[in-house]
């Protein structure tokens, strides 16, 4: 038995190798255990870690704090690279090929898979809350009190559909035929493909 000394902050991750989990700690930062429970590295980051760590596909990981950091940390835990953004991140992080799409207090930001900032979308008086996700088409969806619809070069290309919530739209998830399904703590919203509610 292993005892974990912290706060989960987020589901455990499983290594493509099925030989290590990485396990995020709120407060206290990133850890890595072998399959049998024993620790094999752990890393601190600067601020409590974001619900939604994202295993790409050389096993190295990233998540976001709530003080506003990207990180990708490698396999063995070394940090690979750090980018500050504009603010708490606390939604899952989109890859699409060599690009990474994540939210950050209401912007949407575009990055290299190295970590460099390639655009940054304010969203002003738009509320991005939801994580991004990509549609069918090629463009990001992302939630909020709307659905809005971005090109992948940061383009606002308005509103997926034309209905105003009372709440936010925490979560977005996609399915393979395109639709789009909405979640916040009492409400679930499905679109279709091209974003009728």
């Amino acid at each position: 038995n292993t005892t974990l000394d912290g706060i989960l902050s987020a589901e455990i991750l499983l290594t493509s190798d099925e030989r290590h989990l990485i396990v995020p700690l709120n407060y206290h930062g990133l850890y890595s255990y072998s399959i049998e429970g024993k620790e094999e590295w752990n890393i601190s980051l600067n601020g409590s870690l974001s619900d939604c760590p994202l295993m790409l596909s050389d096993n190295s990981t990233l998540v976001g704090t709530w003080a506003g950091w990207l990180y990708r940390i490698s396999y063995s835990g070394s940090i690979l690279w750090k980018t500050e953004l504009p603010g708490h991140i606390d939604t899952l992080p989109l890859l699409v090929e060599d690009r990474i799409f994540v939210t950050s207090r209401n912007n949407l930001t575009c990055l290299d898979i190295d970590g460099n900032i390639i655009w940054n979308l304010p969203g002003g008086n738009r509320s991005f809350e939801s994580n991004p996700v990509l549609r069918k088409d090629g463009d990001i969806a992302i939630g909020g009190n709307e659905l809005y619809r971005i090109s992948q070069d940061g383009d606002f290309l308005g509103w997926a559909n034309e209905h105003e919530y009372n709440h936010n739209m925490e979560f977005l998830l996609t399915s393979s035929g395109g639709s789009i399904v909405g979640l916040d703590f009492d409400y679930l919203s499905g679109f279709s493909e091209h974003g009728e509610y």
